[in-house]
């Protein structure tokens, strides 16, 4: 069970988060958006667009696309899949920041229980740059696009999966969409003032994550994962090696993150000058 500084921001999550306080958020609960970009980061979208989402939300296109059994995956209904209203969200993303998505408002069960789901362009993967023809064919038969790439990896990896995951195309580029959880909320890492609180937090975010990839186990012949790694931590000597291996790795990529950090705000520095806010710290680089 999640312990220390874990269990209380879960415990508060629960707590504070719920559908009507998370409605009331970022709609003005009469089933609009609130298009305000200082207070919700959405803003209008153009009529073109929205009339190509509200096109493609329906059951022979995002919904030929969706989970038909599972864990409270709900039916096509078409009453419960109205498009109230459409928005554009901006300001927003770490590794996908800039990326352009849009936020959809989707008819609940009443209007307490109304379901925003987001739409984000998937760009190609770095994949794509190192397949020869003949792979890069293949590929392109195993995923029609990036999004059904994202998606069918998240279902694959992942023991439950958002039961809206889907895609649609927009302009001639794919979009994964999935729900915008009221529950999706991120941990202040400041709080980690000591050694034994954040080795206590990254163990247990280690197992959380292990379990919620404990559906890679089960993945069909020659997918065998469990059995692999069972073989591989079974030598003498394995799991010293593998621990030096991960902690060599995540080294590097500290160093790697630091060092293209240095240079986006070279390049930000470059064209837009104003807008680069001063260095408050240099150890901070990383946290960015």
């Amino acid at each position: 069970a999640p312990q220390g500084v874990l269990r209380d921001f879960l415990l508060k999550v629960e707590q504070d988060n719920n559908f009507h306080s998370y409605l009331q958020k970022y709609t003005d609960l009469k089933g609009s958006f609130i298009k305000d970009r200082d207070k919700t980061r959405l803003i209008p979208v153009d009529n073109d667009t929205e009339d190509l989402i509200r096109q493609a939300l329906t059951s022979t296109l995002y919904g030929a696309t969706m989970l038909k059994t599972g864990w409270h995956v709900p039916p096509w209904n078409n009453e419960y899949y109205t498009v109230l209203d459409v928005a554009q969200r901006v300001g927003s993303g770490v590794g996908s920041y800039g990326v352009v998505r849009y936020y959809v408002l989707l008819q609940g069960a009443d209007d307490d229980h109304h379901v925003i789901i987001d739409v984000k362009y998937e760009p190609p993967g770095a994949v794509h740059d190192v397949l020869d023809a003949d792979d890069a064919a293949w590929y392109q038969v195993l995923f029609p696009h990036d999004a059904a790439r994202a998606v069918t990896a998240q279902r694959r990896l992942t023991s439950y999966t958002d039961p809206y995951t889907g895609w649609i195309t927009l302009h001639g580029k794919s979009f994964v969409i999935r729900e915008r959880s009221p529950w999706k909320d991120s941990l202040n890492l400041n709080k980690l003032t000591k050694y034994k609180d954040m080795a206590n937090f990254i163990g247990m975010v280690a197992v959380a994550t292990a379990t919620s990839h404990v559906r890679g186990t089960v993945a069909a012949s020659p997918g065998q994962f469990k059995e692999v790694l069972a073989s591989i931590w079974s030598q003498p000597g394995a799991r010293d090696r593998w621990t030096a291996s991960v902690t060599r790795v995540a080294l590097l990529y500290r160093d790697q993150v630091a060092l293209d950090y240095d240079c986006f705000r070279s390049y930000v520095a470059s064209l837009f000058p104003d807008l680069l806010l001063p260095e408050e710290d240099s150890d901070k680089d990383t946290d960015q």
